[in-house]
């Protein structure tokens, strides 16, 4: 059967600490322990690179008896990945999947990676002001939403295994524009369960990848609905026009910092970054 191209290259994360470091080779330990195995299997050798070990020993540290509760949650995306889910299978079948369903889920889910922030890590741009995730469920399913929202984290560690070769050390955690010119009540208020579900599934079996949130074009309405769902993101927040006006100095730091505006926003929303806060 044909399998995807995963890298099994165990390049040192970019931000590990000392600490850390001897904290993922216990995990390491700890997981292969519970396993009954000495060396991890072929097909899990790819999981057990340090840059993948690190994000579960960080999505566990504040609870008691963080090292198993790390291991816990590894062996359980292990059995999620290769038997009840099937990841990769999974995937594979999306990147053939021709169907009108799919070609419309990926017409309309307009999210993905475009551009390289300043630690030339891969970018994740999310036009979410314009999706309908409840229309995309109804018009497809929810099952073929996940398999697209799958193919985009495994296209996503792939530019950062594609990176990480070329640095010789692996990122961890991405950066995340979140565009939300559009943005309704209504449709994003029927797409918060199915969001919820979604990132629960993202959240138990890729931890901690998520750097900074840049949040741009946001309308009023923004406050209430973060109110909702705030504990997905860590935000810095760059509004709408009239806060661009207002925010000059501070909202182009926030963007400067992690990103090269240039490279990383479209060219539309670049010129309008421009003219009103350069």
């Amino acid at each position: 059967m044909t399998s995807l191209s995963l890298s099994t290259t165990d390049h040192p994360p970019e931000d590990m600490t000392e600490a850390e470091g001897k904290n993922v080779e216990e995990l390491r330990a700890a997981i292969l322990k519970a396993q009954g195995r000495e060396e991890p299997l072929p097909e899990h050798s790819t999981h057990f690179r340090r840059a993948i070990l690190l994000r579960f020993l960080r999505a566990r540290r504040s609870v008691k008896d963080p090292l198993n509760a790390s291991a816990k949650m590894f062996i359980e995306m292990i059995e999620w990945y290769c038997v009840s889910y099937g990841f990769e299978e999974k995937v594979l079948a999306w990147q053939a999947d021709q169907t009108a369903e799919a070609k419309l889920v990926r017409r309309y889910w307009p999210c993905g990676t475009f551009g390289n922030d300043k630690r030339g890590q891969p970018v994740f741009y999310g036009r979410y002001g314009t999706a309908d995730v409840a229309g995309l469920e109804r018009e497809t399913s929810f099952d073929h939403f996940i398999q697209h929202a799958c193919f985009q984290q495994y296209t996503s560690e792939a530019m950062l295994n594609e990176v990480a070769d070329a640095k010789g050390e692996h990122g961890v955690k991405f950066v995340c524009i979140l565009d939300l010119k559009g943005l309704e009540w209504g449709r994003t208020a029927r797409a918060i369960a199915s969001a919820n579900k979604m990132f629960a599934m993202l959240d138990a079996n890729f931890p901690e990848r998520l750097f900074v949130c840049l949040v741009v074009r946001a309308p009023w309405i923004f406050s209430a609905i973060y109110k909702r769902a705030r504990r997905l993101l860590s935000i810095v927040a760059l509004s709408n026009k009239e806060v661009c006006v207002r925010r000059t100095r501070a909202s182009c730091e926030a963007f400067g910092q992690h990103i090269h505006v240039s490279q990383c926003l479209p060219a539309h929303f670049r010129i309008l970054i421009i003219r009103n806060c350069l």
